[in-house]
């Protein structure tokens, strides 16, 4: 969070200056005498990079749409009053036969 906070710091300092908005018509106007496209590499670098966000999000929330419904779906059997118990008749010297019978 403190990495977060201190290089966002930055930018954000940047922004509230008065003249934001003429830098950036003087940026768009010299992309534009210099023939940038959207084939920049930049460019492609940001459609991939949303492309990636979109996708991750995506995955996340079909995700935990399948989580909710797994939590609320029927299992076939009572979680109330259970108890898992795992027993080694081997321990009390039994057999394999005579501990499934035990």
């Amino acid at each position: 969070m403190l990495g977060t906070l201190f290089f966002g710091l930055g930018p954000a300092w940047q922004l509230t200056r008065d003249e934001v908005l003429s830098d950036l018509k003087q940026e768009a106007n010299s992309d534009r005498q210099r023939g940038r496209g959207l084939s920049a590499p930049r460019n492609l670098l940001i459609v991939g990079q949303v492309a990636l966000s979109l996708v991750l999000l995506t995955a996340g929330g079909l995700f935990l749409r399948g989580a909710v419904a797994a939590s609320s779906s029927d299992p076939g059997f009572a979680f109330e009053r259970g108890l898992l118990l795992e027993t080694d008749p081997g321990l009390a010297g039994y057999d394999e036969p005579r501990g499934r019978a035990a």
